[in-house]
Parts: C-alpha cells; sequence; structure tokens
C-alpha cells in the first residue's frame, strides 16, 4: 500500500468501526427497549442475560476475524523478507564486489537469481513491487543515462519498503541511492560521466534474460 492510499485505508477502517459500533448501539438500544416492555422479572432476567450473551458472541467472532487477518498479513510478510532481502544482496553483489574483492556473479548466476525473484514475486510480491520490477526490467539500460536507471533501482527498493510496512514519506528521490552512491545528485542527471564508473556493473547486467 502507498502513502497516498493510507488516508484512505484509514478512513475506510474507521467506517466500518463505526457502522459496528452503531450496530451494536442499535442492538443494545432494542434489548432494553425489549426489556423495559417485559413485566415480570424472569422476563426481564432473560432480555438482560440474552443481551449479554448476544454482545460476547459478537465481540468474540469480530476478535477473531480480526485476529485472522493480522495472522495471514504476518505470515505473508514474513515469506516476502527473505525473497527481497536477497534480491537486495544481489543488486549489491553487482555494485559492490569489485571494490572489495569479492567474486562478481556470473551472467548465468544473474539470470537464475532474476528468475527465482520474479517467480516469488507472482506469489508473494505487492502490486506496487510487482509495477516497480516491471518497469526495472523494460528499462532501456543501453540507450539512457545511468543515473535514471539508479532511479528505477530506487523506485523498486522503496517499492519494497513500503510493501513492508515501512514509509517513504520523508525520503526525497535519491535519498536511498545516497547510500550506496558517493555524491549522487538527482539536479545533475545530464552529468553522465559523474555515475558512469559506479552503474557501469548494473547496466552490463541488467539486460539478462529471464530463463
Amino acid at each position: 500500500m502507498n502513502d497516498k492510499q493510507q488516508p484512505v485505508s484509514i478512513f475506510i477502517s474507521l467506517l466500518v468501526v463505526g457502522l459496528l459500533g452503531l450496530g451494536v448501539y442499535w442492538l443494545i438500544t432494542a434489548l432494553f427497549d425489549k426489556l423495559n416492555s417485559v413485566d415480570s422479572d424472569l422476563g426481564k432476567a432473560l432480555v438482560t442475560g440474552g443481551a449479554t450473551v448476544s454482545i460476547a458472541v459478537v465481540s468474540l467472532v469480530f476478535g477473531k476475524l480480526w485476529e485472522q487477518k493480522v495472522k495471514i498479513q504476518q505470515d505473508i510478510r514474513e515469506k516476502k523478507i527473505p525473497v527481497y532481502e536477497k534480491q537486495i544482496a544481489i543488486f549489491f553483489s553487482i555494485l559492490f564486489a569489485g571494490k572489495y574483492g569479492e567474486q562478481k556473479p556470473t551472467e548465468n548466476e544473474l539470470g537464475k537469481a532474476f528468475q527465482d525473484f520474479t517467480e516469488k514475486l507472482i506469489i508473494w510480491g505487492g502490486a506496487e513491487v510487482i509495477q516497480a520490477w516491471l518497469a526495472f526490467r523494460l528499462h532501456d539500460w543501453q540507450n539512457s543515462k545511468t543515473v535514471e536507471g539508479f532511479l528505477k533501482v530506487e523506485a523498486l527498493l522503496k517499492a519494497i519498503r513500503k510493501d513492508l510496512g515501512n514509509s517513504n514519506s520523508n525520503l526525497a528521490v535519491g535519498d536511498i541511492t545516497k547510500l550506496f552512491i558517493n555524491d549522487f545528485n538527482i539536479e545533475v542527471l545530464n552529468k553522465e560521466s559523474l555515475y558512469q564508473e559506479e552503474g557501469t556493473e548494473l547496466l552490463s547486467t541488467t539486460t539478462v534474460e529471464l530463463g
């Protein structure tokens, strides 16, 4: 869920809670009206007991439904985390392997990694992450500025953060990229030479075909 959708989701949740509260209020009011119309003490006791049981049952049902919803969301989130962590590790291995003496992933390894990520993304990925991954895959890496490619990576990373429940509202464009690209500046997109060295490996490997 992106930042623009969050207020809508909150409004809908509050509306549902309000309607449920109104329904419970209507039920209690109806029961008390019935209680007042009953003359015998036994009748009043039965109506009161019925009201108590009804409220308890309604509370239990909605509590269980909410608990189940939260559990399902948590289970899905736990499936997503290792998928996203592995893909981010692949990106960093492309960018930094040569600088720290580690072996760079081969083209076959990258192709397999991208294929595995795509397969798992179809099952566990949020819609925005899928869209960002598609934009990354279809980006014209050969005929575009390297900096623009890094922004595609950043868009994917932001989508992953949102899908895991983190907010990007205080992050400007380029902030995440600055964490791993020295002196990255969104205002100098036309000065390709500033970032060509950092982007060479990423540019040359993101054209790997899936499977």
